[in-house]
């Protein structure tokens, strides 16, 4: 895989950051932006095209990357506006683990992957209905 230098940086620093930290950074990114920004990301998701979904346990991030060069960051146990496309393409891609990946990091992957398959069937239940 490649990436762009800083985002290839950035994937190795996450081995060697805590979720506390991040949440920090995430606080302080949120309190950047405002509101109609942060939701502009969301608004535009059907046209991703994934380059690569990751998990990187340690910091109980998964980050999916367009091919657009467009980068999500994404905490494992918080719930985002994906939308069933989204959904579909990053099952459909696949998520990266690292290839020394055991213990309570297989079942986090495993229980990310499920989550994503229900939030997927949650989005298409919610299309039919309407």
């Amino acid at each position: 895989w490649r990436g762009t230098p800083n985002t290839s940086l950035l994937f190795v620093n996450f081995y060697m950051v805590e979720k506390t930290d991040l949440q920090k950074l995430l606080g302080v990114v949120d309190e950047s932006l405002k509101d109609e920004e942060a939701c502009d990301i969301w608004r535009n998701q059907d046209s991703w095209h994934i380059r690569s979904w990751r998990l990187y346990p340690r910091a109980q991030v998964h980050i999916l990357e367009t091919v657009d060069g467009r980068v999500i960051y994404m905490f494992v146990d918080v719930s985002y506006p994906l939308s069933a496309a989204t959904l579909e393409h990053m099952l459909k891609h696949g998520l990266e683990v690292p290839k020394l990946l055991v213990g309570g990091d297989l079942t986090m992957a495993e229980q990310l992957v499920s989550f994503i398959k229900a939030a997927l069937l949650n989005a298409q239940s919610a299309v039919s209905s309407m």
